[in-house]
């Protein structure tokens, strides 16, 4: 094992209540870099990668399937949204709701989404994912469609003649943060930008690089933010710590007591249909307040080359890792 570089992981030979690992090694080299893992896979010295997902990584990982490159590609739990900061300029409802007039999400999901997944559709909620049975009822009722036309009319924009008439003239100021480093984050910032400053705002281009974006967030340097989050597989656990006042993840200053009772409830809730009732109900107060809009679901990828065989697509945080059990090595 070398410090910083590379893991040696050996097969407990005591492990007997799961599937039987078919490798009893595995290394694993520490590289951040994707386009170092794409080249690590090119050259056979990696055999499974998973670097983040772009266009750029896409179309070269795919340019490697003529010697035996392998994609594992589907939805992840990731998704990204655009966040409106309570505190500030944006604590005035009114421009809330004018703002989020502006957010060209169908344009953000053609030219971000699209291709890194041909099938991507605009996230209509900030609970429920596509995939869930309660996500198509509780898309009706949160009343998110205020802000977009149906999401199957491929003409879908938003209404920049609703935020002017909200701000009747006035022209605020808004930051918005996001972080400069990820090429998706920029397009996404380019398009809310130009439809914001259209309908009558005065924006402020306030990303930062990847070394510091996070900090800002945390610190609430922002008025509107773009960035990604992760659902919870457990289910109902991360929803109070997002939406709750002064919770652990609640990074946009947001409060709202009838939220605030709804996640003590979910909480303490251990029937799932009850949980799904109670998250309806959150979803659509936090629509109505104005938190911001969901963007898209996240594709998930990994990649493995020619000698490696048995990898899994999983949208879990830890990608192909969960189908570790059924590697093997080809020669």
């Amino acid at each position: 094992m070398a410090a910083d570089k590379e893991l040696v992981l050996t097969r407990n030979l005591d492990y007997t209540w799961g599937p039987k690992p078919t490798l009893d090694t595995v290394t694993v080299h520490y590289e951040s870099d994707p386009e170092q893992q794409i080249a690590a896979l090119a050259a056979t010295t990696a055999d499974i990668i998973s670097p983040t997902v772009t266009a750029d990584h896409l179309r070269k990982l795919s340019a490697l399937e003529t010697d035996g490159v392998a994609l594992q590609q589907g939805q992840g739990l990731g998704f990204d949204q655009l966040v409106l900061n309570f505190k500030g300029v944006l604590a005035n409802p009114q421009l809330r709701t004018a703002f989020l007039h502006t957010v060209p999400r169908a344009d953000i999901v053609e030219q971000v989404a699209k291709p890194l997944d041909p099938d991507a559709t605009v996230l209509n909620s900030f609970v429920f994912r596509p995939s869930q049975v309660p996500y198509k009822e509780s898309t009706q009722s949160n009343r998110i469609s205020t802000y977009t036309a149906p999401v199957a009319d491929s003409t879908a924009s938003p209404a920049p003649n609703k935020a002017k008439e909200l701000l009747d003239g006035a022209k605020p100021t808004v930051r918005i943060l996001y972080n400069r480093s990820d090429p998706d984050r920029v397009q996404e910032y380019s398009l809310v930008a130009a439809a914001a400053t259209e309908a009558g705002f005065v924006v402020t281009d306030a990303g930062k690089d990847a070394d510091s974006w996070l900090s800002a967030l945390k610190d609430g340097a922002f008025d509107v933010a773009l960035y990604g989050c992760t659902s919870n597989p457990t289910g109902s656990v991360q929803v109070p710590q997002i939406f709750r006042t002064s919770g652990i993840s609640n990074l946009n200053n947001f409060s709202n007591t009838v939220v605030d009772q709804l996640t003590e409830q979910l909480a303490a809730e251990p029937d799932p249909a009850k949980q799904n009732a109670l998250k309806m109900q959150i979803d659509q107060l936090v629509v109505e307040a104005g938190y911001g809009l969901p963007l898209f679901q996240r594709t998930g990828l990994s990649a493995s080359g020619p000698h490696a065989t048995g990898v899994e697509f999983s949208p879990l945080a830890i990608g192909p890792w969960q189908s570790i059990a059924g590697w093997a090595f080809v020669k």
